[in-house]
């Protein structure tokens, strides 16, 4: 994992962050805590201390729905026009900052990662930018090849943070 600072982990059961921040280390799971307001406000708090300002929340499915439930200072919605109640928050306005919420099949779900996007890049490896190959025709057909290496870079660890350790049901 890429986030070591500005962690809310379950501590029962050996839950630890990576030594370090190069990607190189694993997150040791903790035992599974309720996502809540308190603990997402609790990393928030610590990325602005660390100076970040983070303006993305991503979340599995389970706790995107939690997380819709939160009730902060709002007030629930019904458009009368179209005869629908709004039940979802993609906006979350903090005493740090606005945020949009995001639902992300592709992370782990018991994780929510709050994002300072632009401290977050790719780097091509040196001589693999991304090519197209032609390989081999077949009939009518022209196949190629995508081709790049790349790998993720973190240009502030501590602009980020996150929610680990969570229930996914």
């Amino acid at each position: 994992s890429w986030i070591v600072s500005n962690t809310s982990k379950g501590t029962a059961g050996g839950g630890a962050d990576p030594a370090a921040a190069d990607g190189t280390g694993t997150r040791t799971d903790g035992t599974q805590l309720a996502f809540t307001e308190v603990r997402l406000k609790t990393v928030l708090s610590s990325i602005w201390t660390n100076g970040g300002k983070p303006g993305t929340i991503m979340t599995g499915a389970f706790n995107k729905q939690v997380f819709s439930t939160f009730t902060g200072r709002s007030t629930a919605i019904e458009e009368a026009k179209s005869k629908k109640i709004v039940a979802s928050v993609d906006a979350y306005e903090s005493d740090f900052g606005k945020l949009k919420v995001i639902a992300n099949r592709f992370q782990r779900p018991r994780d929510v990662l709050v994002l300072e996007m632009d401290k977050w890049a790719v780097a091509y490896l040196n001589g693999r930018n991304m090519i197209s190959i032609p390989l081999a025709k077949t009939g009518d057909s022209d196949r190629r090849q995508v081709l790049a290496e790349y790998a993720l870079v973190a240009r502030n660890e501590k602009a980020s943070g996150g929610v680990f350790d969570n229930t996914t049901s």
